[in-house]
């Protein structure tokens, strides 16, 4: 889930093996370090009403240690201080325990709220807690892929989003604001998210489905060296890309896709 200006950061020195195909909660559970303990610590409250899951998990594309975990809590309102004070105890555990190295993240959304599009709701990411919008995309995922852990499934709380309306304002907001400011690319991480990104969101603009970063490998604007050190990289192997050259295409192609997303 993008919608933080900040590059996200994955553990890719961790081994993972294939992606691992998700498809009912056990298979979760088993496959997603502390999940089980959070959506536990969720049912104890009577303030969670629902816990999805989106991203890689949900779309059969997580490599653990690569991929993020992304959540998506509803709530009974909007969250007070002590309930965003308990969040943070929360995560905190998690992360120093069973979620360790996980980058188990989540987003606290008031459901009376949901029609809110610019509001900024309670998120812990990364070990950081601040305030985001639940972006059109992530909604998008979760109509179509995302999986219920608690409670109700996305698509009968959620309104409905056209993919190709996700991915404009993906391209028109985050990107536009990425492009703007070269240096974000000296991380190797956010360089390759970058160019996964941009071909998601031409071939998504084509289709009008949501495709998996591993179905937007081959859509990549690079050198296929340069890709094939992405998929290594996707695998959690140790593949070093040449910077200046990783740099420049992941920038270029940033530049290029957000005024252009119908180009190439």
């Amino acid at each position: 889930m993008t919608g933080s200006p900040e590059p996200s950061r994955k553990h890719l020195e961790e081994s993972t093996a294939d992606p691992i195909p998700i498809g009912h909660d056990e298979v979760v559970f088993e496959h997603v370090p502390g999940l089980a303990a959070f959506v536990a610590l969720t049912r104890d409250t009577l303030w969670v009403l629902d816990v999805w899951i989106a991203g890689s998990v949900a779309s059969g594309d997580f490599h653990q240690g690569v991929s993020d975990v992304d959540l998506v809590a509803m709530t009974a309102g909007r969250l007070d201080a002590r309930q965003q004070q308990q969040v943070i105890d929360w995560h905190r555990n998690i992360d120093d325990g069973p979620a360790h190295g996980s980058n188990l993240g989540c987003v606290y959304v008031a459901e009376d709220d949901l029609d809110d599009l610019p509001a900024r709701w309670p998120t812990w990411s990364h070990a950081q807690f601040f305030q985001r919008p639940l972006s059109l995309m992530t909604r998008a995922e979760l109509i179509a892929v995302g999986t219920s852990l608690s409670g109700r499934t996305p698509a009968t709380v959620l309104p409905p989003v056209a993919v190709t309306d996700a991915v404009r304002a993906e391209l028109n907001g985050y990107w536009t604001y990425a492009r703007r400011r070269p240096w974000l690319y000296a991380s190797s991480t956010f360089c390759d998210l970058a160019l996964i990104s941009m071909a998601r969101a031409r071939v998504s603009l084509r289709t009008g489905q949501l495709v998996t970063k591993a179905q937007a490998l081959q859509d990549v604007h690079a050198p296929p060296e340069l890709v094939e050190q992405m998929r290594q990289r996707r695998s959690g192997a140790v593949a070093r890309s040449p910077r200046p050259r990783h740099m420049w295409f992941a920038w270029a192609d940033t530049v290029a896709t957000t005024r252009d997303p119908h180009s190439g």
